[in-house]
């Protein structure tokens, strides 16, 4: 609580009985300020309390966060702690009070004042105080129950992963954290994954959710659908969308290193055509020529002639990536649907988290900084990308399971990267998204050795980098001590990559949350503060 107080007045009436008036104006004058104090509490408030206490909820989040992601890392079980209500009650009040009296004496050799003779006197006084008070009162709810399964446990919906795509998360951290499933077959992730971001660095892929076209579905949700669906003769489906559909879209596509347009419209067309061989027997076909014939075709593309020619042979142009199954039905009424499971499976918020950090090896690594600073120095790790890629003798001796076949493959490529100063080593490409994605374009998922290559390069990626130290950091991005290692972990303030990932995490945790209940009782009353 403060408290304001005026000074007193006093004044002498000689000659000049004006001087009454003066206290009386003085007292007006007073007056007026301590209502004009009074009416700028309000506002005043609003302006200092509405951004300090956001910036303080914010900061508090952040940190719980990064506790969890340490206790995920200590085998600890997560706890979160939702604040779901913060009531600041302002008042201010103000008091005035004053007095004023009057003596006569009797001088000789004065003027005289009254008829008597005597000289007036008057004395007088003015004071007052201004309260000011806060009392915050700030609710805690933890997160259990219903609660708990919706924002933490449950799966994230396709419409979410569309949302994230349109709201400019990148394409490979949403697929990274979110995707648990994202191919038939389980080996085929890495180079699935690895062709759908290289098309997103392309600009040639876009992601819409919906119902499975097979179950007579269309998109439905995200800003751009490409090319219509047909409609199948099964009855529309009903409830939430269940399947995300990725659409090749080739005009006008990013150079992305490539000598001329066309040049990029081939490599394209090579990602396009291995996606299309590893969802084969999922997907609403249009049979024009095989995967293969297609692939071969291709290679004949010399102009925009003949590209048009290999495009009009394009066996589909969408590839659906449904969440649940297709009814028996459909297999049996079209043998080319060989596989109805779900194609795709979604990780739940707290399964984002908790794989990123166990998995082997992990999204999320926790390095000394020296190991940090040999990673960041990488030429194709430099400037503004989606993800860091180690080099193969970068990894520790604990981790990567792959071939040294393939160990040598990757080493020799990111080799050759900086040697021939490919795209993502060129400074001038130093803050656009050029990622490394995928090591050989017309790779063949079906080759063992294409695919443990680009599952070794998959092994190397890192999406968010935490520094252990014995020292405190002078400055971080966030920072926590580990009392059960006793050591310092901490995000570079200067790490765009992990703070990016970082705060996507994030996101996905404030995507799953549902409106509080009723607020738990008792209440936690954290006091006044005076100003």
């Amino acid at each position: 609580m403060g408290h304001f107080r005026f000074a007193g007045i006093a004044g002498v009436a000689g000659r000049r009985p004006g001087r009454r008036a003066s206290l009386n104006a003085a007292v007006a004058i007073a007056a007026g300020l301590a209502l004009a104090a009074c009416q700028q509490v309000g506002p005043l408030s609003i302006r200092n309390g509405h951004l300090r206490y956001n910036a303080t909820i914010a900061e508090t989040e952040k940190q719980e966060m990064f506790v969890n992601l340490v206790r995920v890392r200590n085998d600890e079980p997560t706890y979160f702690l939702d604040i779901i209500e913060v009531d600041a009650t302002v008042q201010a009040t103000a008091t005035l009070t004053g007095s004023m009296g009057g003596t006569g004496t009797s001088e000789s050799g004065l003027a005289p004042n009254d008829k008597n003779g005597n000289l007036g006197t008057f004395t007088g006084s003015l004071g007052g105080t201004l309260q000011y008070q806060e009392s915050p009162i700030v609710r805690y709810q933890p997160l259990m129950g219903s609660a708990l399964i919706t924002q933490i446990v449950s799966p994230i919906t396709v419409d979410s992963i569309a949302y994230l795509f349109d709201s400019e998360w990148p394409l490979s951290s949403i697929l990274a954290f979110t995707a648990d499933r994202l191919t038939p077959g389980y080996e085929d992730f890495a180079s699935a994954f690895g062709a759908i971001t290289e098309l997103y660095d392309y600009g040639a892929i876009t992601v819409a959710a919906g119902h499975s076209a097979l179950a007579g579905g269309v998109p439905e949700t995200g800003a751009k659908h490409g090319p219509k669906v047909e409609k199948s003769a099964a009855p529309a489906p009903t409830g939430p969308n269940d399947t995300l559909f990725l659409y090749l879209q080739v005009d006008n596509p990013s150079l992305h290193g490539n000598a001329s347009p066309l040049a990029a419209k081939k490599n394209i067309l090579r990602l396009w055509a291995r996606l299309l061989q590893i969802y084969q027997g999922t997907q609403p076909e249009n049979p024009k020529v095989s995967i293969t014939e297609f692939e071969r075709a291709i290679d004949t593309i010399t102009d925009d002639k003949s590209f048009a020619k290999v495009y009009a042979l394009l066996p589909n142009n969408r590839i659906e990536l449904r969440t649940t199954p297709l009814p028996p039905t459909i297999a049996r009424l079209n043998p080319a649907y060989h596989n109805i499971a779900p194609v795709m499976r979604t990780r739940s918020a707290l399964g984002a988290l908790k794989w990123s950090v166990e998995k082997y090896p992990p999204y999320i690594d926790f390095v000394d900084a020296t190991r940090y600073a040999q990673i960041r120095s990488h030429c194709w790790n430099q400037g503004i990308k989606d993800f860091y890629v180690l080099d193969p003798p970068d990894q520790r001796s604990n981790t990567g399971s792959m071939p040294s076949e393939a160990k040598e493959a990757v080493s020799a490529y990111l080799a050759d990267m900086q040697r021939y100063n490919r795209i993502q080593c060129r400074r001038g490409y130093e803050k656009d998204d050029f990622n490394v994605n995928t090591v050989k374009y017309a790779a063949d998922p079906a080759n063992q050795q294409d695919a443990a290559i680009e599952k070794e390069l998959n092994e190397l990626r890192r999406y968010i980098l935490v520094i252990v130290s014995d020292s405190e950091p002078t400055e971080s991005y966030v920072a926590h001590y580990d009392d059960k290692t006793n050591k310092w972990l901490y995000i570079d303030p200067d790490d765009v990559v992990s703070r990016r990932n970082f705060d996507f995490l994030m996101q996905l945790l404030v995507m799953q949350a549902v409106a509080p209940g009723p607020p738990l009782t008792p209440s936690i009353s954290v006091g006044g503060s005076g100003h």
